[in-house]
C-alpha cells in the first residue's frame, strides 16, 4: 500500500516539468484552450458509463454540442481512458465560475431529449470540479497526438503547505527537465472550493515512457522532498486517457 502511494505521488511529480520543453502548435488556428484568462475556469468531469450503453459516443458528441449553446461556454475536448473504455474525462472552459455553474444546473435538468440521454447513460461521477489554473506558466494546453497519453494525477497537499510546495515543485521541473524528453505538455490547476486539492494533467509520448520515468524517479531526493508537501491522509486519482473528441 505505501509503494502504491508512492507510485502515484511520483507519477504526478513527473508532470510538472514539461512546461519547459513545449513544441510549437502545428495548427494555424488558435486553441482556445491555450490561452486561458484569469477568470477562466476548467470544468473536470470524469465518469463511467452504463455496461449496456449503446452508441454513447453519439449521445456524448448530441450533448457536448448542446452544452456549447450555453452562456459563457468557449471550448471542450473529451477523452477515453485507455484501460476502460466505459470510462471518459470532459474538460470544458468557461468564462467564470458563475457562468460554470448556471450551465451546470441547467444541464443537469436534463432538459433535452439528447441531455437526458446522456445523463440516464452514466453511472454517478468519479471526479467532478471547477479549477483554475495554478500558475500562468503552465497555460499550455493542445491536442494530444495521435499515439500520445494524457496523464490526469489529483492530490492534496498539507493545508498551508502551497509555497513550499512550489519551491519544491520548481527543484523537480528543473531536474527532470534536463533528464527526461519524452515530456510533451502539462497543465497544474487548483480546485475552486478546495485549494489544497491540485490536478495535474500532462501529455505524455506513451504510457511506456511515463511508467519508465516514475520508476526511475519514486526513490529520487528531490522527489522526497517534494512529496512531503502532500497530505498523506487524502485520496489519490491517477488515470491515463487517450483524447477522442
Amino acid at each position: 500500500m505505501i509503494r502504491t502511494t508512492v507510485a502515484v505521488i511520483a507519477m504526478s511529480i513527473l508532470i510538472f516539468s514539461c512546461s519547459r520543453k513545449q513544441k510549437p502548435n502545428s495548427n494555424n488556428h488558435e486553441n482556445k484552450m491555450e490561452n486561458v484568462e484569469t477568470n477562466q475556469v476548467y470544468e473536470i468531469a470524469i465518469y463511467q458509463i452504463k455496461d449496456e450503453v449503446h452508441e454513447f459516443k453519439r449521445i456524448h458528441s448530441g450533448a457536448l454540442d448542446h452544452l456549447s449553446s450555453y452562456q459563457g461556454f468557449i471550448d471542450s475536448k473529451s477523452y477515453e481512458n485507455i484501460n476502460n473504455p466505459n470510462m471518459y474525462m470532459d474538460m470544458v472552459l468557461w468564462e467564470s465560475i458563475e457562468q460554470a455553474k448556471n450551465a451546470q444546473e441547467k444541464f443537469e435538468q436534463g432538459s433535452t431529449q439528447v441531455v437526458g440521454e446522456f445523463l440516464s447513460s452514466m453511472n454517478a461521477p468519479i471526479f467532478f470540479d471547477h479549477v483554475k489554473v495554478l500558475e500562468n506558466g503552465n497555460l499550455k494546453f493542445r491536442e494530444v497526438e495521435e499515439n500520445g497519453i494524457l496523464e490526469f494525477a489529483s492530490f492534496h497537499i498539507n493545508s498551508g503547505a502551497l509555497e513550499q510546495f512550489n519551491k519544491d515543485r520548481m527543484n523537480m521541473m528543473n531536474y527532470i527537465g534536463e533528464n527526461y524528453s519524452n515530456f510533451k505538455q502539462v497543465k497544474t490547476v487548483q480546485s475552486i472550493a478546495d485549494k489544497t486539492l491540485i490536478i495535474d494533467i500532462a501529455h505524455w509520448g506513451s504510457a511506456t515512457e511515463c511508467h519508465k520515468a516514475q520508476q526511475e524517479l519514486e526513490q529520487h531526493e528531490l522527489f522526497l522532498q517534494f512529496a512531503s508537501s502532500f497530505d498523506p491522509n487524502k485520496e489519490m486519482m491517477m488515470e491515463f486517457f487517450k483524447q477522442i473528441r
